[in-house]
């Protein structure tokens, strides 16, 4: 059974440890955009949801880019995620 994502937020502070060190992230795929957008994702520590909040998108929006199911984004949703990722 995998944490969820604030048990791992939680653990990593009460650690001062980054997230990346407790599972590793760095070394997910990045082979397609998708791919990248949730790594990145990931090593914040933030859901899907998350995600979709801070810059300002559905979280289906996310869903779907993270699974391929949107191939090509549009540039300014590309924008608002990876200003929110930077």
């Amino acid at each position: 059974m995998t944490p969820n994502l604030k048990s791992i937020n939680k653990l990593s502070r009460a650690l001062d440890v980054s997230i990346d060190y407790l599972f590793n992230y760095k070394d997910l795929p990045e082979n397609n955009i998708g791919q990248k957008i949730k790594k990145y994702r990931l090593l914040k520590g933030w859901s899907q949801k998350e995600l979709a909040e801070n810059a300002g998108l559905n979280p289906s929006t996310i869903l779907k880019i993270e699974q391929g199911l949107t191939k090509y984004p549009s540039n300014k949703t590309l924008k608002k995620i990876f200003k929110t990722l930077k």
